[in-house]
């Protein structure tokens, strides 16, 4: 986790689909949904005047992906 904690301060929301335990993404300040359609609804209420943009792992993450 320490990998990710600089990338964090760029974020405004994580949202986590499918996490196997959701207190521990709420430990770590993450918010947890039950679906890709749910978690985008959840980011769209906390953006004003543009789009969420979604990142997707299929491993767990062993590098610091570039989000624009």
């Amino acid at each position: 986790m320490v990998w990710a904690i600089n990338g964090m301060e760029y974020l405004s929301k994580i949202i986590v689909v499918g996490a196997e335990d959701a207190e521990v993404a709420r430990r770590i300040g993450w918010e947890t949904a039950g679906s890709v359609k749910e978690a985008i609804e959840m980011a769209k209420t906390s953006l004003h005047d543009s789009e969420p943009s979604v990142t997707v792992f299929h491993w767990p993450p062993i590098f610091l992906p570039r989000v624009e």
